[in-house]
Protein backbone atom coordinates (compact mmCIF):
# COMPACT_ATOMS: atom_id res chain seq x y z
CA UNK A 1 0.00 0.00 0.00
CA UNK A 2 2.68 2.58 0.85
CA UNK A 3 4.58 1.43 -2.29
CA UNK A 4 0.79 2.98 -4.58
CA UNK A 5 0.77 6.43 -2.23
CA UNK A 6 4.32 6.80 -3.71
CA UNK A 7 3.61 6.49 -6.79
CA UNK A 8 0.57 8.50 -6.76
CA UNK A 9 2.71 11.07 -4.75
CA UNK A 10 5.16 11.01 -7.49
CA UNK A 11 2.51 11.73 -10.27
CA UNK A 12 0.87 14.10 -8.93
CA UNK A 13 3.89 16.21 -7.96
CA UNK A 14 6.77 15.88 -10.43
CA UNK A 15 4.24 16.39 -13.54
CA UNK A 16 1.71 19.21 -14.69
CA UNK A 17 -0.98 17.92 -16.19
CA UNK A 18 -3.31 19.32 -18.27
CA UNK A 19 -6.71 18.79 -20.09
CA UNK A 20 -6.45 18.43 -23.87
CA UNK A 21 -9.94 20.19 -24.09
CA UNK A 22 -11.26 23.06 -22.06
CA UNK A 23 -14.66 21.00 -21.83
CA UNK A 24 -15.98 20.29 -18.59
CA UNK A 25 -15.31 17.24 -16.78
CA UNK A 26 -17.87 14.71 -17.78
CA UNK A 27 -18.24 13.38 -14.41
CA UNK A 28 -21.35 10.44 -15.02
CA UNK A 29 -20.72 6.81 -14.04
CA UNK A 30 -20.15 3.88 -15.95
CA UNK A 31 -21.61 0.56 -14.85
CA UNK A 32 -19.69 -1.70 -13.12
CA UNK A 33 -18.59 -2.35 -9.52
CA UNK A 34 -15.91 -0.04 -9.53
CA UNK A 35 -17.91 2.74 -10.66
CA UNK A 36 -15.59 3.94 -13.62
CA UNK A 37 -16.48 7.45 -15.61
CA UNK A 38 -19.12 6.86 -18.77
CA UNK A 39 -16.18 9.06 -20.77
CA UNK A 40 -12.65 8.89 -19.58
CA UNK A 41 -10.60 11.65 -18.80
CA UNK A 42 -8.01 12.35 -21.31
CA UNK A 43 -4.95 14.72 -19.90
CA UNK A 44 -1.28 15.20 -20.90
CA UNK A 45 1.40 15.49 -18.42
CA UNK A 46 5.13 17.00 -18.81
CA UNK A 47 7.74 16.80 -16.04
CA UNK A 48 8.12 19.39 -13.58
CA UNK A 49 11.38 21.80 -14.53
CA UNK A 50 12.99 21.05 -11.35
CA UNK A 51 12.32 17.47 -11.55
CA UNK A 52 12.93 16.40 -15.19
CA UNK A 53 16.86 15.63 -14.25
CA UNK A 54 15.73 13.38 -10.73
CA UNK A 55 13.05 11.16 -12.78
CA UNK A 56 15.55 10.96 -16.09
CA UNK A 57 17.51 8.75 -13.56
CA UNK A 58 15.14 6.67 -12.17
Amino acid sequence: MLMVGLVVGTLIQCFEWERIDEKMIDMTEGKGITMPRANPLVAKCRPRGKMAKFLSQM
